[in-house]
């Protein structure tokens, strides 16, 4: 966690509010402004403002392979890893999804809000 910024927590608590909106704070652009503000490195600069509804951000994601390798490819270059605190693709109830890793708990931004699932099984993670 050298040179971190902004731990998981804090941007959690500070973004929990803030309306789940697709192309701007969905799951996975939430996730990346995580990301940004704890790195200084933007994964999804080339993502954002490209779509702003759930069949465009599905058309992308179905492109790239899924999700999974979408995040893989934007994340090229950072060491994947178990992980604590950062950022991750995972599996909760049948669905992939990025999030927020904080102190091993899982967040996701929703449209009801941040939840933490108490089920989930980490795909590929990433951490600060």
């Amino acid at each position: 966690m050298d040179g971190l910024v902004m731990r998981p927590a804090d941007y959690i608590a500070r973004t929990r509010c803030l309306p789940f909106e697709e192309g701007r704070t969905d799951c996975a652009l939430w996730a990346a402004s995580f990301w940004k503000e704890a790195t200084g490195v933007d994964p999804a600069a080339a993502l954002r403002g490209t779509y702003s509804t759930a069949f465009e951000r599905r058309r992308i994601v179905m492109a790239a392979g899924g999700l999974e390798r979408l995040c893989r490819r934007l994340m090229a270059g950072w060491r994947e890893g178990e992980t604590a605190d950062g950022i991750c693709v995972a599996r909760v109830g049948g669905q992939t999804v990025c999030g927020i890793l904080s102190g091993g708990r899982l967040f996701l931004k929703t449209a009801r809000g941040v939840w933490a699932p108490e089920r989930f099984t980490i795909l590929v993670g990433w951490g600060v």
